[in-house]
């Protein structure tokens, strides 16, 4: 290791560097010009790679980050590390900017942190000209791929950008990626110019992959995190999502529940962030805007409510968790099938993806022989419902399992059955979505011709068990 690197590593407080880190650093240090993507995964310390450089380096680093959660991050991180730091961003007043050009004109600045957007505009396009930069990096770069090709332009502009700032060493950095991103970079990013790979195992041995068979998210989302070890987040596709689970976790849990979007205002998300970063037992719901290097270590499960766009996203995000080494969880949430064909290692179909064949699974629910299979919501109805068979039709069997008996069957002898109301503590929501479960799980069918016709038919597909089995 280079001495000077060795003597810088006390600012961190870090004893040695994984050989990745070395072999990234030790090339921006030995070499005028670098074009490197360099892949490491989450937790494997990518922000030292580019920090540490920037304390050598005679000029300022300039590092893109997709969201202002991860710039005040990096911000925070940098100042404890004593770099001399400035952000530029929007929203900022005249005043602001003209104090960053002056810092920048003066010298000493290590690290000017800014986004894509910000980065392309022309006129800080053409003072940023003025400052000659010694590395640029653009982390989570991903998101070029994710989002440069729809809301975020600016993403697909940066190669250009970079090129007119002449800055001599480039690197994109991100946890996960597949060949087919990592390609495109090549002229994203790079302008088309040559460009070496530094890729790590996309692997987290320390991560337990989880499915988590559901009929009703209403019913089984508490109870799972109630279950698994805290601090949680848990991932949802959409605001108004996030929003209404973080209620309902309210309602039905004491725990310390708050929610993180890219609706909230800066001191709203301000708030939540420093709440988070400072809980031991909290849940937080979130979207996407929330976990890309955020570096809370201690976070022991995340959950998805349904699976990410693709395995970079859903690594990226379940890889929130664990950061410190210790034991932790990913568990995804799927509808509870009748027919569900086998499935292999998770973690193999996962780094499948990316081109790895781990050579043993570190950890995951169908290895370890305890995937759920059919959840004991499904072992419960069916077992009630073997008293229907070819006697109740689909509104009596509804009615039957919730404990409420329709205008229109107020005669009837659904009450005197025996396990009448199976769910009659449910809300007539979540019922609906029990309900719903056992139908498009395919559980449960009706005859639809003969002298049975729309009554309840024994089931026998898949893993479910033949109604007329149950004892």
């Amino acid at each position: 290791m280079d001495d000077r690197v060795a003597e810088a590593l006390g600012r961190w407080g870090v004893p040695y560097l994984f050989p990745y880190q070395e072999l990234v650093i030790q090339g921006l240090l030995d070499r005028d010009e670098v074009r490197q993507a360099v892949l490491l995964p989450t937790g494997a310390g990518k922000s030292l790679c580019f920090q540490l450089p920037a304390l050598l380096l005679p000029h300022p680093t300039l590092v893109v980050y997709p969201l202002r959660s991860l710039t005040a991050d990096q911000k925070r991180r940098s100042d404890q590390a004593g770099l001399s730091t400035v952000v530029l961003q929007g929203g900022q007043t005249k005043e602001q900017r003209n104090g960053i050009w002056t810092k920048l004109e003066a010298g000493g600045v290590r690290l000017l942190l800014t986004n894509p957007e910000t980065l392309a505009q022309p006129r800080v396009l053409e003072r940023l000209k003025h400052t000659p930069f010694s590395h640029a990096v653009i982390d989570e770069a991903h998101c070029v791929e994710l989002w440069g090709n729809s809301f975020r332009p600016g993403y697909r502009q940066l190669g250009g950008v970079l090129a007119e700032l002449a800055v001599p060493r480039v690197t994109a950095f991100t946890a996960t990626a597949t060949d087919r991103i990592v390609e495109d970079w090549g002229v994203s990013l790079f302008a088309g110019r040559e460009f070496s790979v530094i890729r790590a195992s996309a692997d987290r041995p320390n991560l337990d992959f989880v499915q988590e068979p559901y009929l009703s998210l209403r019913r089984s989302l508490p109870r799972a995190v109630l279950r698994e070890a805290r601090p949680s987040v848990v991932f949802c596709r959409s605001r108004e999502h996030v929003r209404r689970w973080a209620h309902h976790l309210n309602r039905e849990t004491a725990l310390d529940v708050r929610f993180y979007h890219a609706g909230l205002t800066r001191d709203e998300k301000t708030a939540v962030e420093q709440w988070f970063f400072s809980s031991a037992d909290g849940v937080l719901l979130a979207t996407n805007a929330y976990g890309m290097g955020v570096d809370k270590a201690n976070i022991r499960s995340v959950f998805h409510l349904e699976a990410a766009p693709g395995p970079e996203d859903y690594l990226q995000e379940a890889g929130r968790a664990g950061r410190d080494g210790s034991p932790a969880r990913a568990i995804l949430f799927v509808r509870s099938q009748a027919s569900t064909p086998p499935s292999g290692c998770r973690r193999s179909a996962l780094l499948a993806a990316f081109g790895e064949d781990p050579p043993a699974c570190s950890g995951c629910d169908v290895c370890r022989g305890t995937d759920r299979g059919p959840q004991p919501d499904v072992g419960e109805a069916l077992m009630r419902l073997r008293r229907a068979v070819h006697r109740l039709d689909r509104a009596e069997c509804r009615a039957y399992l919730a404990g409420r008996v329709p205008p229109r069957l107020w005669e009837s002898d659904l009450p005197r059955l025996p396990g009448w109301g199976l769910w009659h503590e449910e809300d007539d929501l979540t019922a609906h979505e029990l309900w719903r479960g056992l139908e498009e799980g395919g559980w449960i069918r009706f005859h639809r011709h003969g002298p049975w016709k729309g009554l309840l038919a024994p089931v026998d597909t898949g893993k479910a068990i033949p109604l007329n089995s149950i004892p």
